[in-house]
């Protein structure tokens, strides 16, 4: 007999004693108790509590007193108010001591056990469920027996024994069941749920916590609810399921009671829907989450635990990454270096995957406040040293994943796509397919800054392909607006039209106007390429206004750059000269560093271009000569193939032919490696009028038919000229009769 049974058979349920007063008045007081108890409305219930217990005792009704009171320890030891939970227990302890008690004994050992439990001392806590356990036994208390295993899985389960908490609970459920004690049936669901995934057995673990969420609802058991759906929304979290995750992660915030005391369960939550919100891109409202964590764990102050050290710091973290996302870098560092210098703390706590979490972002914050990649590699050479010490494989791919945008940041690109390789590696062992899938973008655009063109079309199509494999709407934005780029270089105008326009309808679609602002710029790009210069000023026109409400400082230099363009093709050349001005003003003041500084040299060419067209030569010589530079000390294939042929064209302008031939020869061999069609067509031009101009009309003729046909592949408007050098008839020679 279970002990609520025993207080059913003395609140007359299941006797022919007659209903008294006192009885019902009891009885009712109790379920009021235990419902207000279960709702979280913690004075309402000790009130309809100690009704019961006066009760109790004018009837002098032992076995009532110690279920009552078991009630208030377990509403004590939820509001940490551990020493009157242990001086009631104590009394209970007291009246349990006659032999034929042992199921009163028994449920009380295992309530002594969760107080030890809440206390963190997991040692105490086993003795007192392995004795709870030992006693439910020698009574045949079932329904103890089970509490008492079920208890005790939880010490084996905070060790890391999942398989022997499994065995535990798989024990303990039938017990209860069979005795009607359902109180904690959804806690010990949850936590076989929990211990199958901890076991890898992730399916079966992943239903029995939807299962024990249910039950909670079904018994308005406000705990258990919010505690479930904090811990699906985690598992969501770690498979990358992340809309699944915010979804989970706000309804459990939404279960805590805005007047209860501040707990470290609800700080932690707010960490969590911070770093759910960052994936998201939904970066200032993971700023907010993040600084009410901050603000409650300061809440907290008092307390003399482990615990809310270990919340207060996660706090701290989850604001500096917050922080650093919203590009307050610098304001970011205090926090991730304090949370970061507990990071054995963190570790020792089961916080693994947060520490990795804050060096990586400590390191990205470090990269973007100083031009010496010195302490940022130091940063992350720390993180991936936690990542392979945890044995957290995910965590390390993450690591290498943002190491390699450290180097591509700095135009390393051999050391970028290592790194990212050795994510690749671990992403594929996982069968994570959306990471693969963006990973393959970044090597593919690290390979044609490299000039290794044709690799960097496999990467796109192994990206591509991937793309069967994912669930993921903002991943297959982010790889078909990357493959669209690169299609167009390879003259696939459809397909890469096609890209363009779903990539943009997918941004839009999920309101991430950051990417769609990007991506209508680059489509604008696309429709002056293929000579739609009127259809390409609206689509950037529109792009700019997004960017600029955005404060997207790049984007807006970029597509302000691309509207010059589009009046360059116009023939409206003072137009053009105001935009591409404006550009290199925007990308100055958006401050120097190795992405500005290639998109400015970038910027100087096209302006040259300009100039160069409207006969200002001198001016335009010095922009090609900056060009080239950069692009010598960068290492990248086309600002060095635009300055050069740049100054080729400046030499012809000054007729000056022969100076041009190995600038010209250079450009088409890097252009031919890294396989830039746009550049190698544009080469092919250049040589055809350089040799026109050494008196070969044959040749080139030969090289504009080359130049030719690779601009109509491209589709580019260029196709259809028919150049003024070739305009001229070649001399007749006299021939001999």
């Amino acid at each position: 007999m279970t002990l609520f049974d025993q207080i059913k058979q003395k609140l007359g349920i299941s006797t022919q004693t007659a209903v008294r007063t006192e009885i019902i008045a009891m009885r009712d007081a109790l379920e009021t108790g235990r419902r207000s108890k279960r709702a979280e409305d913690f004075d309402s219930a000790l009130s309809a509590f100690n009704r019961a217990m006066q009760v109790a005792q004018l009837i002098e009704d032992a076995a009532a007193m110690a279920i009552i009171a078991l009630h208030q320890a377990d509403i004590l030891i939820s509001q940490n108010a551990w020493a009157a939970a242990e001086e009631l227990l104590q009394s209970v302890y007291s009246l349990s001591q006659k032999p034929d008690q042992g199921t009163q004994l028994a449920y009380t050992l295992s309530t002594w056990g969760t107080l030890a439990q809440a206390r963190g001392d997991w040692n105490a806590a086993r003795d007192y469920y392995e004795r709870g356990l030992e006693v439910a036994r020698k009574a045949q208390a079932e329904g103890a027996e089970g509490r008492a295993l079920g208890h005790l899985a939880d010490t084996y389960l905070n060790e890391g024994n999942a398989s022997y908490a499994v065995h535990l609970l798989r024990e303990s459920l039938p017990h209860l069941n069979s005795t009607g004690d359902v109180e904690l049936s959804s806690y010990f669901v949850g936590q076989l749920g929990a211990a199958l995934i901890a076991s890898g057995q992730d399916v079966e673990g992943s239903q029995l916590l939807n299962r024990a969420l249910r039950l909670a609802e079904q018994m308005h058991y406000r705990q258990y609810e919010r505690q479930w759906s904090l811990a699906i929304g985690a598992r969501a979290a770690a498979e990358g399921r992340f809309e699944d995750a915010y979804t989970r992660y706000q309804q459990g915030l939404e279960l805590f009671k805005p007047d209860a005391p501040m707990t470290t369960e609800y700080i932690l939550a707010f960490c969590s829907m911070s770093r759910v919100c960052m994936n998201l891109q939904q970066y200032d409202e993971a700023l907010q989450y993040a600084q009410k964590a901050v603000d409650a764990s300061g809440l907290l102050w008092t307390m003399e635990s482990s615990i809310w050290t270990t919340a207060a710091t996660l706090a701290r973290g989850a604001l500096g990454m917050a922080l650093h996302a919203v590009k307050r870098s610098a304001e970011a560092i205090p926090h991730l270096n304090a949370a970061a210098d507990l990071q054995q703390q963190l570790i020792d706590s089961g916080q693994q995957t947060a520490v990795i979490d804050i060096l990586r972002s400590l390191a990205s914050a470090q990269a973007e406040t100083s031009t010496d990649i010195t302490l940022s590699q130091a940063t992350y050479a720390r993180a991936l040293e936690a990542a392979k010490r945890m044995d957290a494989h995910l965590e390390a791919a993450e690591t290498h994943r943002d190491f390699g945008h450290l180097y591509a940041k700095h135009r390393q690109l051999t050391a970028a796509i290592q790194e990212w390789q050795a994510a690749l590696a671990i992403y594929e062992t996982g069968k994570h397919h959306a990471q693969v899938a963006r990973l393959y973008c970044d090597i593919a655009d690290a390979r044609r800054q490299l000039g290794q063109g044709q690799r960097a079309m496999k990467d796109f199509e192994h990206a591509l392909m991937i793309l069967s494999s994912v669930n993921d709407q903002r991943t297959r934005g982010v790889v078909l607006s990357n493959a669209a780029t690169a299609y167009v270089e390879q003259g696939d105008i459809d397909s890469a039209e096609s890209f363009f326009n779903e990539a943009i309808t997918i941004a839009s679609t999920m309101g991430d106007r950051g990417a769609e602002a990007t991506r209508r710029g680059n489509y604008g790009w696309f429709l002056l390429s293929t000579g739609r210069a009127r259809q390409a000023i609206a689509a950037l026109e529109r792009a700019l206004q997004i960017s600029q409400i955005l404060n997207l400082d790049l984007q807006s230099a970029v597509q302000t750059d691309n509207l010059g363009l589009a009046y360059d093709a116009l023939n409206d050349y003072p137009t053009a000269i105001h935009y591409h001005q404006k550009a290199l003003e925007l990308i100055r003041r958006n401050g120097s560093n190795h992405k500005s500084g290639h998109w400015e040299a970038m910027f100087k060419a096209n302006y040259a271009a300009t100039l160069l067209t409207t006969g200002q030569i001198d001016e335009a010589a010095a922009l090609f000569e900056e060009t080239l530079t950069v692009g010598r000390s960068s290492g990248s294939t086309e600002l060095i193939v635009r300055g050069l042929l740049g100054l080729a064209k400046i030499a012809l302008q000054r007729g000056d032919a022969e100076s041009t031939v190995t600038g010209i020869q250079e450009a088409l061999t890097l252009a031919k490696r890294a396989d830039l069609r746009r550049w190698l067509a544009e080469g092919y031009a250049v040589q055809s009028e350089q040799q026109s101009a050494l008196g070969q009309p044959g040749r080139a003729a030969e090289l504009w038919d080359e130049a030719q046909r690779l601009f109509t592949v491209l589709q580019s408007p260029q196709a259809g000229l028919h150049p003024a050098w070739l305009k001229h008839e070649a001399p007749l020679q006299d021939t001999p009769n």
